[in-house]
This record gives structure tokens, C-alpha cells and sequence, in this order.
């Protein structure tokens, strides 16, 4: 008898499932994990200020050098 039982098929279907989701939830949490890390870095190069600051640093810059000529 030559075939592939339906039953062996469906478990090997639920074991590959069961990997895929599991990288996939892996995958996931190291990419939170990354992006956290890497977000407090570039905060930490920004000296704490958010986009917001550093437009208004800039603005600030930029009038009194207009000022001074």
C-alpha cells in the first residue's frame, strides 16, 4: 500500500502551525524589544527633547541669527 495517511498529514500540518506562530511571536517581541532600545538611544542622542523641542530650538536659533544681521 503506497499513500500518506490523512491523520499523519494533519499532524504534521499542526506541528508546522505551531512553529510558524512561535517564530512569529518571537519575531514580535524582539521587535519591541529592539525598537524600545533603540528609541531610548536616539532619545538619549537627542539629549531627551522630542521633534517638537528641536523644532522650536531651531526656530529660536534661526530668529536670533536673523536678528544679528
Amino acid at each position: 500500500m503506497v499513500g500518506v495517511l490523512i491523520d499523519d498529514v494533519e499532524r504534521q500540518v499542526a506541528k508546522s502551525t505551531r512553529v510558524i506562530l512561535f517564530s512569529m511571536i518571537l519575531g514580535i517581541i524582539v521587535g519591541l524589544i529592539s525598537a524600545i532600545v533603540l528609541g531610548n538611544k536616539v532619545k538619549k542622542i537627542l539629549f531627551g527633547m522630542e521633534p517638537v523641542d528641536i523644532a522650536h530650538q531651531l526656530k529660536q536659533r534661526s530668529a536670533i541669527l536673523e536678528y544679528k544681521n
